[in-house]
C-alpha cells in the first residue's frame, strides 16, 4: 500500500515528531543531544526554516517549525540523516537510528499553538524526568523564559 501524501507547502507551521527505530534511544549523551542541535541550528539556516519550539527526548524527538519555502522533507530528510550518521559512528553501530519516516501535523499558531509549545516544553515532566521544566536543557523552555540565549529559535509567535 502507497504511503500517504505529506502535508507540505510554504508558509505553513509544522509539529515534527520522531521516534528512534524499534523505540530504541535516539541520544545517549549529552554530546549527542548537542550534536542534534548543532546540526538542527545549521539545517534551519540552509533551509529558512524558523524553530518556535523543540524538545529532544531520549526515545523521540519534537519540533514546532515554520516551514517559510516548502522544504519540510528535505530539511527533515537532511537533519535526521546527518544526525543518524554520527550517531551511528559513535555508538559504533549500523542502520536505522529512527524507525520510520518523521511525522508531521500541520499547525495553527492560535491558540492550538500556544497548547503546542506547552505541550512540547513539558515533556521531560509528563516523562517523570524532572518536576519542572526549567530544569531539563533538552527543549527551548528555558530560552523563552530567559534562562539560556535564543540563538536560532523564533518564539515570537507564542510569546
Amino acid at each position: 500500500m502507497p504511503r500517504k501524501s505529506r502535508l507540505k507547502g510554504k508558509r505553513l507551521y509544522h509539529h515534527i515528531y520522531a521516534w528512534g527505530n524499534d523505540r530504541h534511544p535516539v541520544f545517549k549523551a549529552d554530546e549527542h543531544y548537542a550534536k542534534y542541535l548543532e546540526y538542527l541550528a545549521y539545517y534551519i539556516l540552509r533551509y529558512k526554516m524558523k524553530v518556535i519550539a523543540y524538545a529532544l527526548m531520549a526515545w523521540h524527538v519534537h519540533l514546532f517549525l515554520f516551514d517559510v519555502f516548502g522544504k519540510i522533507s528535505e530539511f527533515m530528510r537532511s537533519l535526521h540523516g546527518e544526525y543518524a550518521q554520527f550517531f551511528n559512528r559513535v555508538a559504533r553501530r549500523v542502520g536505522h537510528v529512527f524507525g520510520e519516516r518523521f511525522n508531521n501535523r500541520v499547525v495553527q499558531p492560535n491558540n492550538y499553538g500556544l497548547w503546542l509549545s506547552r505541550y512540547i516544553h513539558r515533556q521531560p515532566v509528563e516523562a517523570g524526568i524532572i518536576n519542572d521544566p526549567k530544569d531539563y536543557p533538552w527543549t527551548s523552555y528555558r530560552a523563552y523564559i530567559g534562562l539560556a540565549p535564543k540563538g536560532f529559535l523564533k518564539p515570537a509567535v507564542i510569546l
